[in-house]
């Protein structure tokens, strides 16, 4: 959550990381990331989809 209220501070749309290992990776492709093209493990958040399915989840069910 820090991460969405930061992007909006700073106008950021993507969170990029490095996995250092496969077993987070896998932990961040479960959780939505898409890999980057290149050799290296590197994954992208799109963070205005990641805020929208946060906002959905948090939402009280009518």
């Amino acid at each position: 959550m820090r991460g969405i209220r930061a992007a909006g501070d700073v106008s950021a749309r993507l969170m990029i990381v490095h996995a250092l290992n496969t077993a987070a990776e896998a932990f961040y492709l479960k959780h939505g990331f898409a890999r980057l093209p290149g050799d290296a493990p590197t994954l992208a958040l799109d963070l205005v989809k990641f805020a929208a399915v946060m906002a959905d989840q948090t939402k009280d069910p009518v």
